[in-house]
């Protein structure tokens, strides 16, 4: 297919901190000394930059990972800088680059040939149980954040992550329905298996898993369960395709074309041809080089079309993102 007629959503990438911070945030595998933080969003060593999307439609979440070692004020000052940095790249990369909040705000973005960036953060350790919390609930929201994922890999005061034990918190249920509210989409990726169903148990909209893939296929416990990529569908969400080594093989080595086909081959015979989409962890994982750098995904939407058909690939790819976010933005 010609480049310029594939369509993009991807749900999740790290490219945001490791271009604002430079090399404490590139993955394994990758020379982020090439880069002097901060650097270009336009042209970069990274795996995302604008001058590769430019031959799709493509829609990017952004992500502001947090990481866990900063909590309460050290994290909120964190993600104030990694959104300065944002905010300094729409107005430096404009012909190239516009924010959106909402679904139709994509197709206005592509229609001038633009990227459309949609504002994520990774980690809700900024939020505590204080009164600071609802204020920057309400901050965020207005900095047009559209997507938190409550936790990384460890526990907060909202929830744990998948190398932690333990449940979503009181908190976590207050500041689960004050998202909501927000129409502040809830992320689920990261989370451990405790804290995913007291999550499902409380929430009121459809969540999202933005980057995790099946754990049927890949026994890693960052990936999803069947019963939680159901329970996902039911309720109407999306689950990102992860691209990380790790989490599409137990084997140490690059992951093939047809590692990531059978997560999406178990996910469709699950009833998920309206809630696989990708999320992509550009810059933020070890992943294969036929997958890298961005402008690399128009061959897995051939090799997609060629297994499963044009009509899954377009979904996979689109679709089935921007449907979602038609009602949930």
């Amino acid at each position: 297919m010609d480049t310029q007629r594939v369509r993009v959503v991807d749900l999740h990438c790290d490219t945001l901190d490791r271009l604002a911070r430079g090399g404490e945030f590139a993955p394994p595998g990758q020379d982020a000394s090439i880069d002097a933080p901060p650097a270009s969003l336009r042209s970069n060593s990274a795996h995302v930059s604008l001058d590769l999307m430019r031959n799709f439609d493509w829609c990017q979440c952004f992500a502001v990972f947090i990481p866990d070692t900063l909590q309460g004020a050290d994290a909120w000052r964190f993600y104030q800088e990694v959104r300065a940095y944002f905010m300094s790249q729409l107005q430096a990369q404009g012909d190239l680059l516009a924010q959106v909040r909402d679904a139709s705000s994509i197709e206005v973005a592509f229609a001038s040939r633009r990227t459309a960036a949609l504002l994520t953060i990774e980690g809700g350790s900024f939020l505590e149980d204080a009164p600071e919390a609802i204020e920057r609930i309400g901050q965020i929201a207005d900095d047009g954040v559209k997507m938190l994922t409550l936790t990384w890999n460890a526990q907060n005061a909202l929830a744990s992550g998948s190398a932690a034990t333990g449940g979503l918190t009181r908190f976590g249920e207050r500041v689960t329905g004050m998202l909501e509210e927000r129409r502040i989409i809830v992320d689920v990726s990261h989370l451990n298996d405790e804290s995913f169903f007291d999550l499902a148990r409380v929430a009121t909209r459809p969540f999202v898993a933005s980057h995790s893939n099946s754990r049927a296929i890949c026994d890693h416990p960052r990936n999803l369960t069947d019963d939680q990529f159901r329970l996902i569908c039911e309720r109407g969400g999306i689950v990102g395709l992860n691209f990380f080594n790790e989490f599409l093989t137990t084997e140490k080595r690059d992951a093939a074309p047809d590692d990531v086909l059978r997560h999406l081959d178990r996910w469709l015979s699950l009833g998920g041809e309206k809630t696989v989409a990708l999320g992509s962890d550009y810059d933020g994982a070890d992943i294969a080089l036929w997958l890298t750098p961005c402008d690399k995904v128009a061959a897995l939407h051939a090799q997609v079309t060629r297994a499963f058909g044009a009509q899954i690939a377009d979904d996979l790819f689109f679709n089935n993102a921007r449907r979602f976010f038609s009602t949930a933005l």
